[in-house]
């Protein structure tokens, strides 16, 4: 299973208009450095639900996805069953 977990962001904003993330905080206010972002585009969360530009993003050699949704950033958590 998977939920959609909103988060903190710290971004990079171009002249141009370009909005870029460069680090998040997770829930237990751990920052996660964003190392590289391979893509930027829109698209839907088929998993959680939700629209809107979707970056793939590296952390710690891991890829990934983060969204911006409207003012909102989130990502995609997988819950772990006990």
């Amino acid at each position: 299973m998977t939920r959609k977990v909103y988060v903190k962001v710290n971004a990079s904003f171009s002249p141009d208009g370009v909005v870029l993330p460069r680090s998040f905080y997770w829930t237990d206010g751990h920052l996660y450095k964003i190392d590289s972002i391979t893509d930027a585009r829109m698209a839907a969360s088929k998993k959680v639900g939700g629209c809107g530009m979707r970056y793939t993003i590296s952390v710690n050699g891991r890829d990934s996805y983060i969204f911006r949704e409207d003012d909102r950033w989130f990502v995609e958590e997988k819950e772990t069953s006990c």
